[in-house]
């Protein structure tokens, strides 16, 4: 056998025992947590034709089908759902609360493959519209992890204006905008650009981080947004929600259009959640509608929450018996059972083996049915 084959690729993992139930038991938590406000759940294929998919060719899973059309595991699923809401939902009126929880398939994730629980308030902007899909973003964060929580929320507008007023062209300002979405203070402090545009990756904190951020550049768009992300940090500061801001935030260019934001929690060093204003991307399958959305990647909350699942579940009580009275056996496992009781039927031939092993499992009732 092939070495490669007792593994699994990296990216990828294996759930065993408690594990399973914990990430089922997230799953179907969150599921129930939007319901009631409102959120209507929609599935989509676990593949799609490759070109719904608005990310690059080589992050995409790809395969052809049987007519020889390319075709790609499902890579995000707000995609999809605009494809959805453009074309299927055009008979009834906007707003559109949707919540999805399905497995995604992304190259360029460190996990492959992960299980994505989101939101998408479609067909209405404004500050309303954040406002809700923010404080739902802190309540599932705080729904798992209490106060050891923060929301960084930014904006693609600040970039974008910045480039824009320093004519910065489109293929220069891709290379800085990788520097700062990874934090390359070194590189970026080499570049003959703006100080206000250097400024970006460093800009990240509570709320004087606008004001700090406002000695640096008088361009009027720019103090437009900032004079937004003021009034929805006093809004959700007034609602008991923990919020700070990273202007650095420059995540997809040409699909956010409004606010982005990530969620985080202590003790662990990658997002758990992210999201953003996505204006444009519905308008792509012919109906333009606005939207604005967050995914929760459920592995990453099962990670955060750092449990030891990885036991076999024992079971309580162990039934030995014999084939002549095998229709015993089975009626008293169905009323234990219906008693809140795990049972297990033993496999031995003899009672004496059965009993010693039910004891190595540490199964702490044996019963032998006697006729």
């Amino acid at each position: 056998m092939k070495k490669f084959l007792t593994t699994v690729k990296d990216g990828t993992r294996d759930y065993m025992f408690g594990e399973c139930a914990k990430i089922r038991e997230i799953s179907t938590e969150l599921c129930g947590f939007v319901k009631p406000r409102g959120y209507a759940e929609i599935m989509t294929p676990t593949f799609e034709y490759a070109d719904v998919f608005n990310i690059k060719a080589e992050d995409l899973f790809k395969f052809t089908d049987c007519k020889n059309r390319l075709m790609a595991l499902r890579a995000d699923c707000t995609t999809p759902i605009a494809r959805v809401a453009a074309t299927k939902l055009s008979d009834s009126p906007p707003p559109y609360r949707l919540f999805y929880c399905q497995s995604v398939f992304n190259a360029s994730r460190k996990k492959l493959e992960q299980t994505d629980f989101g939101i998408e308030l479609i067909g209405v902007d404004g500050i309303k519209a954040d406002i809700e899909v923010l404080t739902v973003a802190c309540e599932v964060l705080r729904k798992y992890f209490g106060e050891g929580y923060r929301l960084e929320i930014g904006h693609s507008g600040i970039y974008r204006r910045l480039c824009e007023e320093y004519g910065i062209d489109s293929d220069t300002a891709e290379e800085i905008r990788r520097m700062i979405e990874t934090k390359n203070f070194a590189a970026i402090e080499s570049l003959d650009i703006p100080d206000t545009i250097k400024a970006l990756p460093k800009m990240f904190g509570g709320n004087e981080v606008l004001k700090d951020f406002r000695t640096l550049t008088n361009n009027k768009n720019t103090e437009k947004i900032l004079s937004y992300l003021e009034k929805l940090y006093k809004t959700l500061s007034s609602l008991g929600f923990t919020v700070s801001f990273d202007l650095g935030l420059v995540r997809r260019p040409g699909y956010y259009t409004g606010i982005i934001f990530e969620g985080y929690v202590d003790s662990h060093g990658v997002s758990v959640l992210a999201g953003g204003r996505y204006d444009n991307l519905i308008s792509e399958y012919g109906r333009d509608l606005k939207a604005i959305g967050f995914s929760v990647c459920v592995d990453e909350i099962f990670d955060a929450l750092n449990q030891d699942l990885r036991k076999i579940t024992v079971p309580d009580v162990m039934i030995y018996f014999t084939e002549d009275n095998i229709m015993k056996a089975y009626e008293l496992a169905e009323i234990l059972i219906r008693s809140g009781k795990t049972v297990v039927f033993s496999t031995e031939t003899d009672a004496e083996t059965a009993r010693n092993q039910a004891k190595a499992k540490g199964i702490a009732e044996f019963i032998e049915v006697e006729k």
